[in-house]
């Protein structure tokens, strides 16, 4: 399902109980839905009625999936549970199981998980036809939400990281990126916003909720980017004139080391964060896929706080790398996370050598870098 509140209660409802989650994209079809059940033997699945019906007609195929949690929904239709008992489903709610676990808090004891206990199991698409499965552990997702935290710190401080941090979640929950800052906004005790769950309202969502942290891929970010200058540039005479001029001047400026100016910040800019929703934004980091420099260089002198793109992989939770607030020049995720030991090695059959480029430091390209985390 798509993400949203319950996607996340239903996660830490499982670990409380000794267990952990299976993360499930809502565009799986077929083959991957029963891959990844069958493979992990879940018995039960939570979702909504949108999932329903594909769930219960590949059920024949699952004879591990026992039961079905609509989280959607307070009251369950005839039909439905007709149909879910002839698949060989026990079909209920989410509110119903609320229920029977307000009546039983005072004999209830949650577990107790330790650091290398499973947090969350997520698939990738890997590099064979079927889903590559990652466990993620407890530790391996704090030490990740605390070292993307201390990178982000740098230049700014704590205060992106207090009570009053705001998150819109639409990124999907069952990639690591978003598991990532997730944790980082609950173990902060900030807000977390889902979007609607169409990309279509993303800007509706951001302009509703101004966060205070943005976290975006390449494909999205560049859809804005074309939208604001191509609009932008289509008023054509002196609106025109006065955005080109806006973006030179302010990207003379970030050359210079220098992100803010005073006069286009307040007649262009500033207007154009508001419109966005982006206007609160502190800190960003944009993931996933390289970023070009025009785009990069345009966010950079767009948004208020600190801009960085970072890489890393679903077995590092996401972070691997974060550029430095203090680097303005584009096409660069910057140095290893102190959360993850990585080092560089050459792959000579596919052209690629340590000593390639060495950035003034013979060892530079070749030192490990140590940390916690796993790769």
């Amino acid at each position: 399902m798509k993400n949203r509140p319950e996607w996340v209660m239903g996660q830490y409802a499982a670990m409380l109980c000794g267990g952990f989650g299976v993360a499930l994209y809502d565009t799986l079809g077929e083959n991957s839905t029963q891959f990844i059940l069958n493979q992990t033997l879940s018995p039960t699945v939570l979702c909504t009625t949108t999932e329903l019906t594909n769930l219960l007609a590949y059920k024949k195929d699952i004879p591990t999936l026992q039961f079905i949690v609509l989280v959607d929904v307070d009251t369950l239709d005839d039909s439905k549970v007709a149909s879910a008992a002839t698949a060989g489903i026990k079909l209920t709610t989410l509110s119903h199981i609320e229920t029977i676990g307000a009546a039983q808090t005072a004999s209830f004891t949650s577990a107790t998980p330790t650091l290398q206990d499973t947090y969350v199991l997520l698939y990738t698409s890997g590099t064979t036809d079927v889903p590559k499965g990652v466990p993620i552990s407890h530790e391996m997702v704090m030490t990740a939400a605390l070292g993307a935290t201390e990178r982000m710190c740098v230049g700014i401080g704590e205060s992106g990281f207090t009570k009053e941090a705001v998150h819109l979640s639409y990124l999907p929950l069952a990639h690591c990126i978003e598991h990532l800052i997730n944790t980082v906004l609950i173990t902060a005790h900030g807000s977390i916003a889902y979007y609607q769950g169409s990309p279509l309202k993303l800007v509706e969502d951001l302009v509703a909720i101004r966060p205070t942290c943005f976290v975006s891929v390449p494909r999205l970010l560049n859809k804005v980017y074309d939208k604001v200058v191509t609009g932008a540039r289509s008023a054509g005479g002196l609106k025109a004139w006065l955005f080109d001029w806006a973006l030179s001047s302010k990207l003379d400026n970030l050359k210079r080391g220098q992100r803010d100016h005073m006069i286009f910040d307040a007649l262009i800019i500033s207007k154009i964060r508001v419109k966005l929703g982006l206007d609160r934004v502190c800190w960003f980091i944009s993931g996933g896929a390289p970023l070009s420099t025009d785009v990069m260089d345009f966010y950079r002198i767009l948004l208020p706080g600190p801009t960085s793109e970072g890489y890393g992989l679903t077995e590092t939770v996401g972070g691997l790398a974060i550029d430095y607030y203090a680097h303005t020049d584009a096409g660069t995720v910057g140095p290893p996370l102190a959360s993850t030991e990585c080092k560089l090695i050459s792959v000579p059959e596919m052209g690629y050598l340590v000593t390639d480029t060495t950035h003034g430091e013979d060892d530079a390209t070749r030192m490990p870098v140590r940390g916690r985390g796993e790769l």
